[in-house]
């Protein structure tokens, strides 16, 4: 028994001595840890004051935030967070420091954005740094001392220009960047952002097309979805009423998209030996060029290689070959201004034509003065606009597709606001014009359109008046 008990004390000693140990062993383990994780937060430019920055912004902008952890250990875990929704940084792990980059775009428009940057050790110490952003839409400057332009530069956005000597605006009848809408969707009457087309083809559908100069999409004027065509051709067309007018100011980007060929041509790299595509036809009566009446194609392949304005009624002359003004490969802008005189309308009237693309460089020009009604006893006037006017003969695998759309009537109507890359307006490579959905002597509201899905920042600015005189050239935008 005594054996027993001896046995006994020390079994209880050894487990008091072992349970002593492992306390001892927890409390050395707890004393080895570090200091707990830090994060150090900066950006460039931008001042962070109790965690927020203040952001005024003219354009979607973006805003770097510079970090760095440091840790006793090392890194085993590091999580950046953007308006909730966490992303894991793997490169972290495993380091005592390390230094990244969370960039975030700021909209333009008032809003507040939350970063959340998240640390944890090896000794499971975690740290948190929370930032807000303040974003404000701001973008208000003047230029030259005597214009203001206030508002955003961000495609499809309002911009407000003051100044004066403006004079009157124009009378635009529509204007349509075909937005809305994903490719081979149909195209509504709704579509354009000012006014709304009148009617559009029913035997073939008006399809918005991925090949655009502006946004995302462009109109097709051939239904791709249709199981056959006429003649080789699956013609659509979108149509455009408006009140009786002697004056017309019409503008609008074109292109045969990649595949396909230039209507009336055996292959891409060649043209038709015939008229084969009537690219607009501005009319008059109610059933158009049928009425025989007042009718010109703005312009039309009327000869072999050849780009005239001309109609089955009236005609204004040659423009030039598609050799020197046609590019196969990239957008075309087509704009023209046709004024009848106003007393002497059967006599005497005025056209100025504008050809841009990769093959003018630059903008190129033509004139004619002579009467636009010059057709007979037709008609004096013009009430609709199809686009496209007609294609046709010999149809290869055809293609065209426009963008930007824009016409003004009446009186004034070249006054408008354009947007290009360079501040001498004859040297710009690339124009827009940015359509007004106000206008007096002292103040212009636009709608923002430019090429591709740029912003307006860093391009110019031009104002021309009723008269197509350019008043205010090469206004820089910040």
């Amino acid at each position: 028994m005594k054996n027993f008990k001896i046995i006994g004390v020390i079994t209880i000693t050894s487990f008091l001595l072992i349970a002593f140990v492992g306390c001892k062993e927890k409390v050395d383990i707890l004393d080895k840890k570090g200091d707990i994780p830090s994060i150090a937060v900066t950006s460039q430019g931008q001042t962070i004051a109790d965690g927020v920055i203040n952001f005024p912004v003219m354009k979607e902008t973006p805003i770097t935030i510079d970090y760095t952890v440091t840790t006793s250990s090392k890194i085993k875990q590091f999580v950046q967070s953007l308006d909730g929704v966490q992303q894991q940084v793997a490169a972290a792990v495993g380091l005592k420091e390390y230094t990244g980059q969370l960039v975030v775009n700021a909209p333009y428009a008032d809003k507040i954005i939350y970063v959340q940057l998240e640390a944890t050790d090896l000794d499971l110490q975690t740290t948190k740094e929370v930032l807000s952003i303040v974003v404000t839409a701001s973008g208000e400057f003047v230029i030259n001392g005597d214009v203001q332009v206030v508002g955003s530069v961000n495609q499809g956005e309002e911009l407000i220009i003051s100044g004066s000597g403006f004079g009157s605006g124009p009378n635009v009848i529509i204007y349509d960047d075909f937005e809305g809408g994903a490719h081979n969707d149909p195209i509504p009457l709704t579509s354009p952002l000012i006014g709304a087309w009148s009617e559009k083809s029913t035997n073939y559908v008006a399809r918005y097309y991925d090949y655009a100069y502006s946004g995302n999409t462009s109109y097709s004027m051939q239904d791709e979805l249709a199981t056959a065509g006429l003649y080789g051709g699956k013609r659509t067309a979108l149509n455009v009423r408006f009140d009786d007018t002697q004056e017309v100011f019409l503008s609008y980007q074109v292109t045969v998209p990649p595949g396909k060929n230039f209507p009336g041509a055996p292959s891409r790299d060649q043209w038709g030996s015939a008229s084969h595509w009537k690219l607009t036809w501005l009319m008059d009566g109610n059933n158009g060029f049928q009425d025989e009446k007042a009718d010109l194609c703005i312009p039309t392949n009327g000869q072999a290689k050849a780009l005239q304005i001309g109609g089955n009624t009236d005609n204004i002359g040659w423009l030039a070959s598609l050799d020197d003004l046609f590019d196969m490969d990239g957008f075309n802008r087509m704009t023209a201004w046709l004024r009848a005189d106003p007393v002497n309308f059967q006599t005497q009237g005025y056209t100025w034509a504008q050809w841009l693309s990769a093959k003018t460089v630059t903008p190129w020009t033509r004139e004619h003065h002579k009467a636009v009604f010059n057709g007979g006893p037709a008609s004096e006037k013009w009430n609709q606009l199809n686009v496209p006017g007609w294609f046709g003969n010999s149809l290869v695998n055809p293609g065209g597709v426009y963008d930007d759309v824009y016409l003004a009537t009446g009186p004034d109507a070249p006054a408008r606001v354009e947007v290009g890359d360079a501040p001498v307006y004859t040297n710009c490579t690339a124009l827009s014009i940015m359509p007004s959905t106000s206008w007096t002597d002292s103040q212009i509201k636009v709608i923002v359109k430019a090429k591709g899905q740029e912003t307006i920042s860093q391009q110019y600015l031009f104002i021309f008046d009723g008269n197509n005189a350019l008043i205010e050239e090469g206004i820089a935008i910040p």
